[in-house]
């Protein structure tokens, strides 16, 4: 059985008397949660523990701590490991590892490790910490099993087994009323303890007497009576004196024991000691003695202080003392080097055995430095996949210095180790074995030294422009990579480093397709790689302004990390950059629960790297999304971070201040918050910041209306912009240089700005952006569908966005409004866009409903004054339910709750949400009106003109009986009469027959009751010498009027008479 699952399994019990008197102890101290069982070497504990719980029948996890665990990711992968073989539920999750993103916040990892850990064991659960003084006191691994003690639920329990007494990092415990223990006077034997022990190991007649003398000799110490026991007297009376002392017992296994062995038996176990645990095959390898296995069984039959670890098992193990012993008589036996041949060859037969760590020490041991170095590198990889890299790491720090050059493995894997925590110092481990390979001329070597630290350099705010040089050199040198694998970590870890770094360097695109290409295939790169590669695609595509492209990655990082198995790290890493896609698709509502999952993973697993950086995703978003409770409350948890922030994160934090109070009307707050991360920005070369800080800036500036000092700060932005290749930047820019002509009267300029930044918006997808300002974009978007610029990029951003004027824009058909209706000369819904179709019966009351309410023109009205209209016939209460069934059927019909509101009983056309043309059309004649008084001819003829192309027919004409909808429909015709005459009398008055005919003959195809304009038109006809059109124009009022029992004025015949008479 391999030395590692021996550590999760609980020791063999044989010819144990149990031990009721402490089992009842166990009981009582059991009512707390934890149990920690102490006293010194020999006293019986482990056998306790486990005899208590098979007495009990108690479910039990047991875990064999040993030095290896001062690396405490080798405690979390091995309970793990022992929860997985423990086989309580199917449904068990499984447990994190420690990966290097988690070691910041370890001792938050370890208390969502072991909630998950406790909740995944069954009722009455006991949890065996054994040999914990394996452990220094105050070593970190005590600090995380406190931290772990913390959270055990009701119903699950720790025995903690050591030969100390309970540590200071512990010791709170007690004041939380969670610890009992079990010492070295309770341990100690009873007289009766001692007598019963005896006798079940010696059939023969037991003298009491005997029995206290040696009692009263060993003093209750389990280990020295065991020692008398099995030495081999023939009476309990020859049995040896006071046994406590280790020298003495050391005399007693010399003189009783070893002596008593032939010379081939002594020299195996003098060999043997220096393993922790024996095995056949590894103890055959080092005594060549082919019967090992014979030995091993039958010191343990013959009670020689061998214990078989496992039932079943060819493991054994000498008990502590007895191994302290034998090495200190190997020592003097074999000569100092014939030592380190012994350890040598020992640990030759632990590594073919698959037992790497204790092989690695006895290299070490025996000073081998050469193998320990090869195993070592071997092990690397592994090991840090289980996150064990801190043990790696202090053996790597144990090998002699000169060894590295010989072995540039060992400076990589240092790099490896120490990335996380101190990127710095890894690049420089990376760098050393990137040259080291180069002077060896390892080509394999140079190639992944050089993706590791061209990684390395993404951890860190410090950029290394001479890297990428030195691949393009290697790239010169020797053309071709050693294989498509190399090659493709080499392409992508250049892209991802140049990503950032080097944006606007010459082959960043040739990079990035080629980066692209490996991403997709499944071949090229091993899974972590292609996530790693994924996400650095998809930040930099969404930056350069390719939305679509940054989303479908982002899709396939999904695929991806749901096929493999990914750390914890690399999954918050995943939904950080889809959170960021997120924001860039104005995703508001993804956005924010990919945030908030990811803090909860960094909160369950102590993860650190990125935490800042995710929930800046999440700020910007809501941000963008107006949602302030959301910033506040991100806002809050990144001030309680700052602390541990880098000075990215920290200029973020205050850049998201500055927005806020922008949004909030805040100039001066905004100001003052953007001047704070100046200092922190001079220090980081991050282009997207930079960018990103000097159009808030300059959007600012255009506000306080400082024209020079923004246009200083777009240029700089564009700048940054240009050195990314980013139409995001460029987007932003342009965006803002319109606002800013057309804020400073240049109209011109600003249109052009404008045309040309929404033709980029339209070409890439663009619906969002940092500073997004909705005051602003509103401006330009109604700025932008009256001049006809990209109307249908314009109108699907503002539905996206949900942008709302200040005050609703009646005047502008264009707006993308979600819902309109058409009422003069026709009667049609649309709603987002789209016709909606209706017939038949069952929307009937609806649409009567809705009628009524335009016909009130938008003002509120009581229900029940609606009731009366609709039910005229119906009872009080019949009505009002009746009015309530129909508003919900008219608020389906419309797709939209906001449309119809009602508040303390009266009902409103929502005019954010419902344009008509009704309203349209009064508030164009009244705009007009004003640019008239104004002495803005052209713009009031331009309204008016908007107007008269609305009024298409009369006002619902199809309606006939409902009051106020007739009178509605009279004012109208009246205003619409009186505006086309003047329209028509002002073209006629500059002498410009054509339009005023033109005008006069659209009033009367409308409005065919309105003689005026058919005299007007007529007049019109006799100065342009049209007798023709005269005659049937004076025909057609004729035909008209008799309709309705009427003829022409006087004033008409009079006209017609002119022109023929």
């Amino acid at each position: 059985m391999n030395l590692r699952i021996n550590k999760i399994n609980r020791p063999l019990l044989t010819d144990i008397v149990p031990r009721e008197r402490l089992f009842r102890l166990l009981d009582g101290a059991l009512k707390r949660q934890v149990v920690w069982v102490h006293g010194p070497g020999g006293s019986g504990k482990s056998s306790l523990v486990a005899s208590y719980i098979d007495s009990r029948a108690l479910p039990c996890l047991w875990y064999q701590v040993d030095r290896g665990d001062q690396d405490v990711a080798t405690l979390f992968y091995y309970l793990g490991m022992a929860l997985e073989n423990a086989g309580f539920s199917t449904e068990a999750p499984s447990l994190p590892l420690l990966t290097p993103g988690q070691h910041p916040e370890l001792e938050l990892f370890a208390k969502r490790y072991f909630e998950r850990l406790f909740a995944a064991l069954p009722s009455s659960c006991v949890l065996v910490f054994d040999d914990c003084h394996e452990v220094a006191d105050d070593s970190l691994f005590h600090r995380i099993l406190r931290n772990g003690l913390y959270e055990i639920p009701d119903g699950i329990h720790v025995v903690v087994i050591s030969r100390n007494a309970v540590p200071s990092s512990l010791i709170h415990l007690r004041s939380r009323s969670m610890l009992n223990t079990i010492s070295w006077s309770a341990l100690r034997l009873t007289p009766a303890e001692t007598e019963a022990i005896i006798r079940a190991r010696r059939a023969d007649h037991v003298d009491r007497e005997d029995a206290r003398r040696l009692h009263e000799r060993i003093q209750g110490w389990v280990a020295g009576l065991v020692l008398v026991l099995e030495g081999g007297y023939a009476n309990i009376s020859d049995a040896v004196p006071e046994m406590q002392p280790v020298q003495e017992v050391f005399d007693y296994f010399a003189a009783e024991l070893f002596a008593g062995m032939d010379e081939a038996t002594q020299i195996f176990l003098l060999k043997t000691a220096v393993f922790s645990e024996v095995a056949p095959f590894p103890a055959q390898r080092l005594t060549q003695q082919h019967d090992a296995g014979r030995i091993l069984s039958w010191l343990y039959e013959k009670n020689c202080f061998t214990e078989r670890r496992y039932e079943g098992g060819s493991m054994y193990r000498y008990h502590p003392l007895f191994r302290e012993f034998l090495l200190e008589r190997a020592c003097q036996f074999f000569s100092p080097d014939e030592m380190r041949g012994i350890r040598h060859t020992a640990a030759i037969a632990l590594e073919e055995s698959e037992r790497q760590e204790e092989a690695t020490e006895l290299f070490m041991a025996a000073a081998s430095w050469q193998d320990a170095a090869r195993l070592i590198i071997r092990i690397a990889p592994a090991y840090l996949a289980q996150g064990r890299g801190k043990t790696v790491q202090q053996w790597l720090e144990r090998l002699p210095e000169e060894l590295a050059q010989r072995h540039p493995y060992l400076p990589f894997w240092q790099g490896a180790c120490r990335l996380p925590e101190a990127p710095l110092s890894a690049f420089t481990d990376f760098k050393r074995a990137y040259q080291i390979f180069q002077q060896h001329d390892d080509r394999v070597g140079m190639c992944l030294s050089w993706a590791a630290g061209a990684n390395a350099t993404l951890y860190s705010d410090s950029i290394y422009h001479e890297w990428i040089p030195e691949m393009e050199s290697y790239m010169r040198q020797y053309h071709v990579f050693p294989s498509p694998e190399i090659e493709a970590r080499v392409i992508t870890s250049m892209f991802n480093a140049m990503s950032f770094q080097q944006p606007d360097h010459l082959r960043i695109r040739e990079l990035e397709e080629q980066s692209y290409g490996h991403f997709w295939q499944e071949h090229c790169l091993d899974s972590d790689a292609r996530l790693k590669t994924g996400v650095y695609l998809a930040v930099f595509n969404l930056w350069c302004g390719e939305i679509q492209r940054a989303s479908l990655i982002a899709d396939r990082l999904d695929l991806i990390s749901q096929a493999a198995s990914v750390s914890d790290l690399t999954s918050f890493t995943i939904k950080t950059t889809q959170a960021l896609v997120d924001f860039f698709t104005a995703s508001f509502g993804a956005c924010r629960q990919r945030v908030f999952e990811a803090l909860q993973l960094a909160e369950e697993t102590g993860i650190r790297a990125l935490y800042l950086h995710v929930m800046g995703h999440g700020l910007a978003a809501a941000l963008s999304d107006g949602d302030l409770d959301t910033v506040d409350t991100l806002l809050a948890r990144m001030r309680d971070n700052l602390d541990r922030a880098g000075e990215l994160d920290q200029a973020y934090y205050y850049f998201c201040l500055a927005w806020r109070a922008r949004l909030e009307g805040d100039l001066e707050g905004a100001f003052h918050n953007l001047a704070i991360t100046s200092p922190f920005m001079e220090s980081v070369d991050n282009l997207p910041s930079h960018a990103i800080a000097h159009i808030a800036l300059a959007e600012l500036y255009c506000r306080r209306g400082d024209g020079k000092a923004a246009q200083g700060h777009v240029a700089l932005a564009r700048q940054f912009g240009e050195r990314l290749r980013s139409h995001v930047v460029e987007f932003m820019c342009l965006l803002l240089e319109a606002d800013l002509n057309l804020e400073q009267g240049r109209a011109g300029e600003g249109i052009a700005c404008l045309r040309a930044a929404l033709a980029l918006g339209r070409s890439h997808g663009i619906v969002n952006m940092y500073w997004w300002q909705p005051d602003t974009m509103v401006r330009l978007c109604m700025r932008a569908l009256r001049e006809g610029i990209e109307a249908g990029y314009v109108s699907a951003l503002i539905r996206r966005r949900g942008l709302v004027p200040r005050t609703p824009p009646l005047d502008m058909e264009e707006w993308p409004w979600p819902v309109k209706v058409y009422t003069l000369g026709r009667f049609e819904l649309h709603a987002n866009g789209n016709p909606v179709l209706f017939s038949g019966k069952v929307q009937k009351k609806p649409l009567e409903m809705l009628k009524v309410l335009l016909a009130l023109e938008g003002k509120e009205s009581h229900e029940g004054q609606i009731a009366d209209l609709l039910w005229p016939e119906a009872e009080g209460d019949t009505a009002r339910k009746s009015l309530k069934s129909t508003l919900h059927r008219l608020r389906d019909l419309l797709g939209n709750e906001k449309a119809v509101l009602m508040r303390e009983g009266r009902l409103i056309l929502d005019r954010y949400q419902v344009w008509t043309d009704v309203l349209a059309f009064e508030e164009l004649l009244a705009k007009a009106r004003v640019k008239k008084d104004a002495a803005d001819e052209a713009e009031a003829i331009r309204l008016t003109e908007k107007a008269l192309a609305l009024y298409r027919g009369h006002f619902l004409d199809q309606v006939s009986d409902t009051p106020c909808i007739i009178a509605l429909r009279n004012r109208l015709q009246g205003r619409f009469r009186n505006a086309i005459l003047a329209q028509g009398n002002l073209w006629r008055d500059r002498g410009d027959l054509d339009r005023a005919m033109e005008c006069y003959l659209r009033g009367v195809e409308v409005d065919d009751l309105a003689e005026e304009l058919y005299r007007n038109l007529m007049s019109c006809y006799l100065s342009a010498g049209l007798r023709g059109e005269l005659l049937t124009m004076f025909r057609n009022c004729g035909d008209a009027l008799a309709l309705h029992g009427l003829s022409p004025s006087r004033e008409t015949v009079a006209l017609y008479r002119q022109a023929f008479l």
